[in-house]
């Protein structure tokens, strides 16, 4: 397999593989994610998570939903500002159309 078409598995921090055909290239230096080279066509992968994340996610699940739900906005369903000024938009409209027809009519043909 050439640089160029080489395959890479990125996994977070809290969960490695492991298995034939794959090996740990590293760890992305800001967010520590483990980065995966994949040495040959065929490949067997064990993913292992670490049970801490579980259980924290878990655990701060109810904060985490009370945060959700009293941080967002109201939604407020209202028509577009459009629709306040429709008939001065339409009337401008038609009386545009009116002109330039009225201007074509007094042309007449050429």
């Amino acid at each position: 397999m050439s640089s160029a078409t080489a395959t890479h598995l990125v996994t977070p921090a809290t969960v490695t593989l492991t298995g034939d055909g794959i090996e740990l290239a590293g760890q992305e230096p800001q967010t520590l994610a483990h980065i995966y080279n994949l040495t040959g066509l065929d490949y067997n992968v064990l993913i292992e998570a670490k049970a801490r994340c579980a259980e924290t996610i878990r655990a701060h699940r109810p904060a985490l939903r009370n945060k959700r739900t009293t941080a967002r906005p109201k939604v407020e369903v209202k028509a577009a500002r459009i629709y306040s000024r429709l008939g001065w938009i339409m009337g401008l409209t038609f009386g545009i159309l009116a002109l330039g027809g009225l201007m074509l009519y007094k042309r007449g043909t050429v």
